[in-house]
């Protein structure tokens, strides 16, 4: 796809180097999407993070979503889906940020433990 920046080819394969065949990146007209496996530790808990990178991105954030695979409530689902969406939120315009985004998603993942803990409002929508 000729509109993909430099920047989202290299972001894509470092993604790849790091999450092997727990990423997928699909390539659209004017947009690419990336998934991404992401797990707690002991992988009781997975959710598929999505990242639509509009031709903008790196200089738009990029929208994305959480499906739950397995081991997460819809409530847990809902609290990673926040935590990660303010992570895309808070980057840096202009800088690549779906790792830093996945990172995000994957500590949530860990810190909901066994149970439906409340992540503070401050971290949500």
């Amino acid at each position: 796809m000729d509109e993909v920046s430099g920047e989202v080819r290299d972001e894509a394969a470092a993604l790849e180097a790091i999450y092997g065949e727990e990423f997928r990146a699909e390539w659209k007209e004017m947009r690419a999407q990336f998934e991404i496996e992401v797990k707690s530790l002991d992988a009781s808990r997975v959710a598929r993070l999505v990242a639509v990178l509009e031709s903008s991105y790196p200089r738009t954030r990029p929208r994305v979503s959480v499906r739950a695979v397995s081991g997460l409530s819809e409530r847990q689902r809902l609290q990673v889906a926040g935590l990660a969406e303010a992570a895309a939120r808070d980057a840096p315009p202009g800088s690549v940020c779906v790792y830093d985004v996945a990172s995000a998603a994957t500590n949530a993942i860990e810190e909901l433990g066994g149970s439906d803990v409340e992540i503070p409002a401050e971290t949500r929508d």
